[in-house]
């Protein structure tokens, strides 16, 4: 009998230890958690990984304000960082994520429940004489300088998910001199959600999606180096990683685009007043999109070809035969209000067509 009291006693103890080690660690929880959500250790966290990207970088870095939020809300403000030219190469102004922080903490996959991003500046640039874009720095500064062998068996996919992204004043700046592109985009708003996202199968559901208010300029001139272009396989050979996407509907709204190309003469204006669009289905692999309900209102559009030197010159035919192409492109309705669209050819002899309010030259 003074055994099993024994034995009793021992499991009470056990369980009681156990119990007490388990509301200890809850309780450091609780307090580290409440201690992050409080300013001075925001400010905190803040200022420590500052300093450590500064270091790292090598360059300037400030963030004006972070806030956690638990369980899901991080946001970020005022984010500021230099190229090693001492130009902006990222500028946020509000960076907001409803993400699962306990999900991904516990490595449960990234759940972002929505994105949104604010008054975000972006220069992407590649100047002569160095070759390089100007972000290769934080790259290079994150890569391990130890190659390291590949292990083919590590294939574990991580699940990740987003329900929502919306944009608003964001500009981003392009200038390649090496392949001679000259871009600046000025966006108003941009907002779509995501009924389903999935990485590991490439099916994206895409919900009503909406962009209101931008402005692009694309400038291209003759580029300094001349890539090879690449080999692109057969639609059978391509087809298993083919993306599924269905979209629901797609709104454009009050878009100037002026886009340039000396070297093969196009240029392009293009005042788009309402653009709406109702895919019905797409489907890559198939080679299949069908468009749905079209409308297009208020737009002016301008297309011409400049003149170009033409020279005799001998084109070896390719060994390869040319892959195949059954690409289907379908329309329900087509609905056209208060348009104006223009064509000129410069390489032809004038010769004017109008009818209605197109125009067209060639």
């Amino acid at each position: 009998m003074d055994q099993i009291k024994e034995k009793k006693n021992i499991w009470k103890k056990i369980g009681k230890i156990t119990l007490r080690t388990v509301v200890f660690l809850l309780l450091i929880f609780l307090l580290i958690a409440g201690l992050i959500l409080t300013p001075p250790v925001q400010q905190f966290i803040t200022n420590k990984a500052t300093a450590y990207l500064q270091k790292k970088l090598d360059t300037k870095v400030s963030v004006g304000r972070l806030y956690i939020g638990l369980p899901k809300n991080v946001v970020l403000e005022n984010i500021y960082l230099e190229d090693r030219q001492k130009d902006t190469l990222l500028y946020g102004g509000n960076i907001k994520v409803d993400i699962s922080l306990i999900n991904l903490i516990l490595g449960r996959g990234v759940n972002i429940n929505r994105v949104v991003l604010e008054n975000i500046t972006v220069k992407v640039k590649r100047q002569l004489p160095d070759t390089t874009f100007n972000f290769r720095f934080i790259i290079d500064a994150f890569t391990s300088k130890e190659a390291k062998p590949k292990d083919k068996t590590d294939t574990v996919y991580t699940p990740v998910s987003i329900g929502s992204v919306t944009l608003d004043k964001i500009r981003v700046l392009y200038k390649d001199v090496i392949t001679g592109n000259d871009v600046e985009a000025n966006l108003d708003h941009f907002d779509t959600e995501f009924d389903d996202f999935n990485l590991d199968k490439m099916k994206f559901d895409i919900g009503a999606t909406r962009l209101a208010g931008l402005r692009l300029k694309a400038y291209q001139t003759k580029p300094l180096v001349v890539e090879k272009p690449e080999v692109i396989e057969n639609a059978e050979q391509k087809e298993g990683v083919m993306p599924d996407i269905s979209v629901k509907s797609i709104e454009l709204e009050k878009i100037y685009a002026d886009y340039k190309n000396d070297v093969s003469a196009l240029y392009a204006l293009l005042d788009l007043g309402q653009l709406k669009i109702k895919p019905d289905k797409i489907n890559l692999s198939k080679q299949l999109v069908n468009l749905g309900d079209i409308s297009l209102n208020k737009t002016t559009a301008t297309i011409r070809l400049g003149k170009t030197e033409t020279t005799n010159v001998t084109v070896k035919p390719s060994e390869q035969p040319p892959a195949s192409s059954n690409w289907k492109i379908q329309l329900a309705s087509l609905q056209l209000d208060s348009n104006n669209i223009q064509f000129d050819n410069d390489n032809v002899p004038s010769k004017k067509i109008r009818h209605g309010l197109y125009a067209f030259k060639g």
